[in-house]
């Protein structure tokens, strides 16, 4: 999928200056040698990237040697002035530490993005039961036809609806099994669906308890970031109760999606959602979802009515109808392409709501 990739440099902008053009994980910013011989075992990167100036004078032969016996396994790839680019040493790639940041991600062999930079879109809700995961399947469908990538995280700990959704096997490894295995990348639990879609699943067994937190938050969402163009969190229902949504709405999330339904409850919900988003400064950030399953008397209007309310009567409103194709869709793990979806996902990505 892509490369857990540690910077040994004094530039901590090198990270940032790659992931506009590539995809790979930053494992790590290191200011020294002294320091990546102590820390590159529990990092477990795939490539080190060094800048011999951290180095004190220690020359590229030197350098290699203390690094690839740290980490034998990791490809080195190291930065250097001109007289020594070039220089052929094995195992290790010398580059001119003054080439464009492009052209030294090319070398290294790193991935290239399609689009400029990734996007964050958090799916969440106070009540369930409101097509929130619906929601995230059928904007994921439509991200998928577009140029990059797409991974949903099941953030739905307690139930894993997008695993059942997409009907994924019961026995493969989830977030659950990524916390245990602390050497192991996160694209090793990341399943591929015929639906164009990737996802990291939540756990189904009950005795799989993930307590969430921001670090996880921070962590999951950041390598995530590295991987993929597009990133949808399904959260659950407990929006002030997880801090993984509360991260999101405060400061990862490019679009907060506030998913509701037409019944009477639904919308009580809803209202004290948008408080709890106003509470946290988000609301400029949420795009107002409603599925209209036609299973009550309220309309669309009421929802309106409920955000000129609370003074977010401009907040964008996209209306998904509950139709045949998504209750087939339910039935055959596959997402549907609804041109009201397609609306939503054009506005997220800058297009006319």
């Amino acid at each position: 999928m892509s490369h857990r990739v540690t910077f040994v440099t004094t530039d901590p902008s090198w990270p940032a200056r790659l992931a506009e053009h590539f995809h790979f994980v930053p494992a790590g910013v290191l200011p020294d040698l002294f320091t990546a011989g102590q820390v590159l075992p529990s990092l477990q990167p795939a490539v080190i990237v060094v800048d011999d100036r951290v180095a004190d004078g220690v020359g590229p032969a030197e350098i290699a040697l203390r690094l690839q016996g740290v980490l034998p396994q990791a490809r080195l790839v190291l930065l250097s002035g001109p007289a020594t680019s070039g220089l052929a040493l094995p195992g290790v790639t010398v580059l001119c530490r003054d080439l464009p940041v492009i052209e030294v991600g090319r070398a290294i062999g790193l991935p290239p993005r399609e689009v400029e930079r990734s996007r964050v879109f958090a799916v969440t809700a106070m009540k369930g039961g409101v097509g929130k995961t619906t929601v995230a399947l059928l904007v994921a469908a439509h991200l998928s036809r577009r140029p990059g990538r797409v991974v949903v995280w099941d953030c739905d700990f307690p139930q894993a609806l997008i695993h059942q959704a997409l009907r994924l096997p019961a026995e493969i490894p989830t977030l659950w099994d990524y916390l245990q295995e602390t050497n192991a990348p996160i694209e090793a639990f990341i399943r591929p669906t015929p639906a164009g879609i990737y996802v990291l699943p939540a756990p189904l067994r009950p005795d799989q308890v993930i307590v969430p937190d921001e670090r996880l938050a921070r962590e999951v969402i950041g390598e995530l970031r590295g991987l993929f163009e597009y990133v949808v969190l399904d959260n659950d229902a407990e929006l002030q109760k997880n801090p993984i949504v509360v991260t999101a709405a405060q400061e990862l999330a490019d679009w907060i999606l506030a998913v509701t339904d037409l019944e009477y409850f639904s919308l009580e919900s809803f209202r004290r959602l948008m408080v709890a988003l106003a509470g946290l400064g988000a609301t400029e950030r949420v795009a107002v979802v409603a599925n209209d399953g036609r299973r009550s008397g309220e309309g669309p209007g009421e929802i309106r009515r409920v955000l000129k309310e609370l003074g977010l009567g401009h907040l964008p409103f996209f209306l998904i109808p509950h139709s045949a194709a998504v209750r087939r869709s339910q039935r055959e793990g596959k997402p549907p392409l609804l041109k009201e979806a397609e609306a939503l996902v054009d506005f997220l990505l800058g297009g006319k709501g």
